[in-house]
């Protein structure tokens, strides 16, 4: 089964660039050993907020996967080590996603 995320991160001042490497670099990669997959990433043309759909495969249990990677030791260390305790993130929203029947319309 697959299930869909929306996740918004509201990035501290200045640090939406850290914040995008960040997702790049450290996440993007590890996330599949997690069921999981970035489909896309926004972000604002203010560099405020930052937009990202996560597909979860497999189980779809978004936090069950969340909790996973949270707790992988190198997603730990690198984050502590590129943060150095100073957080790229004022706040987070996830928003779980589910299709709508007959989207987009099929042409006849």
């Amino acid at each position: 089964m697959t299930v869909y995320e929306l996740r918004v991160y509201e990035a501290a001042t200045g640090k939406m660039p850290s914040l995008e490497d960040t997702l790049r670099e450290l996440a993007a990669p590890l996330l599949p050993e997690y069921g999981m997959r970035i489909v896309g990433l926004w972000s604002t043309a203010d560099e405020r907020f930052l937009y990202w759909v996560v597909e979860h495969r497999g189980t779809g249990d978004i936090d069950a996967n969340w909790r996973g990677f949270h707790e992988d030791p190198r997603w730990k260390k690198n984050l502590a080590e590129r943060t150095k305790g100073d957080s790229f993130v004022v706040s987070t929203q996830s928003v779980p996603l589910v299709g709508v029947t007959g989207f987009p319309p099929q042409a006849s």
